[in-house]
């Protein structure tokens, strides 16, 4: 189960935010936050987001651990040296998928922090109903961005009006036209079973999986 509400609750007291002040932040009503704390919502992924870089907290952080006061002190979590190195990915999924296709995405604030050992590329998608694939609809996509097509393999190709997975040599064979294309690195699968359709509650799920790697790399 995600930690975030209690971590809402946690960042309030610490900076001396009222729900409503909090909720003002990030464009929340007051209710909203207080839904949050008390466990009966999530937030959205956007708002999960925006809070996660306005506090400049890990998003695995965020949502799968317990905030102390000492992390929170000053707006920074500090990393301990034994901790998992992580590597920023740019993380696109069905929300903000207009903004990227309109090149109107801020980098910064779409960014997940990844198991360096764990993550072989750069951009991270989930798949969604615009991009025509054999993939589920939640499987992570971890890319490199690859126009040239000149490794052979798998790419998720981004044209004006459509985005499909398909084989470099079929899009080769066939002259295929594309605005946009990135090498597929690795696929990491929903949990099994789906337990939600919920968008955060699969990010959460997803965090806790990538815990249980990190603490396997730290063995």
């Amino acid at each position: 189960m995600s930690k975030i509400g209690k971590n809402i609750k946690k960042i309030r007291a610490t900076k001396n935010l009222s729900q409503a002040a909090f909720a003002e932040i990030f464009g929340l009503t007051r209710a909203s936050v207080g839904a949050y704390e008390e466990g009966r919502a999530e937030p959205k992924t956007d708002i999960i987001l925006q809070i996660a870089k306005h506090f400049s907290i890990p998003i695995e952080t965020l949502l799968s651990k317990e905030l102390t006061v000492n992390q929170l002190s000053n707006f920074k979590i500090q990393t301990s040296k034994t901790d998992t190195p992580t590597k920023p990915v740019l993380f696109i999924n069905n929300w903000n998928w207009s903004s990227f296709i309109e090149k109107q995405i801020v980098t910064d604030q779409f960014t997940v922090y990844f198991p360096n050992q764990f993550i072989n590329g750069d951009i991270a998608f989930e798949i969604n109903t615009h991009i025509q694939s054999n993939f589920n609809v939640g499987d992570i996509i971890i890319c490199e961005h690859n126009n040239s097509i000149n490794i052979p393999g798998l790419y998720l190709f981004i044209a004006k009006d459509q985005a499909f997975i398909s084989e470099s040599s079929r899009i080769k064979k066939e002259n295929i036209s594309f605005d946009q294309a990135f090498l597929v690195k690795q696929k990491i699968e929903t949990i099994s079973p789906q337990t939600s359709s919920n968008l955060e509650d699969r990010i959460a799920q997803m965090e806790i999986q990538m815990e249980k790697l990190i603490q396997k790399l730290n063995k």
